[in-house]
């Protein structure tokens, strides 16, 4: 798969689409939170996100702007994720909320990045929630 690029399937042109008819927004973005209970270890945590990443090619496509009217995908190489952790155990469910919402609303950049994002947010010493974000390019409401 490496160096070489592929056209867009026909769900992801209708993607495409939305992406021009709506510039620079976050209409084409999924997020989702995973809640842990108990004691996390966010390295074990961080290795599992790293690992499903590295196996799975079809989150590490990313658009290359093609030779005519629409991208194309091309397989990124693995690249170890950043991880930030977000301290949230002095606020309340409100501002949670609005940093959630903040986050899902900012818009991808489209070309040679990745188009996931994962953040650990910190409730209390026992809740840990994995926040994770999408392009719509790379997944669907089913596979999230």
């Amino acid at each position: 798969l490496k160096n070489t690029v592929y056209s867009l399937t026909h769900a992801q042109r209708r993607v495409w689409f939305t992406e021009l008819l709506e510039p620079g927004t976050s209409i084409c973005n999924l997020a989702a939170c995973v809640k842990f209970r108990g004691d996390i270890d966010f390295d074990v945590l961080r290795h599992a996100l790293d690992f499903s990443i590295s196996q799975n090619d079809s989150l590490r496509f990313q658009l290359t702007e093609g030779d005519g009217s629409e991208p194309q995908l091309y397989l990124a190489g693995h690249r170890p994720i950043s991880l930030e952790t977000v301290d949230f155990t002095h606020t309340d469910q409100a501002e949670r909320d609005a940093w959630i919402d903040t986050q899902t609303r900012v818009p991808f950049k489209l070309f040679h990045s990745p188009l996931y994002q994962f953040t650990l947010l910190v409730m209390s010493d026992e809740e840990v929630w994995l926040y994770s974000k999408f392009h719509h390019i790379i997944m669907d409401g089913i596979s999230l």
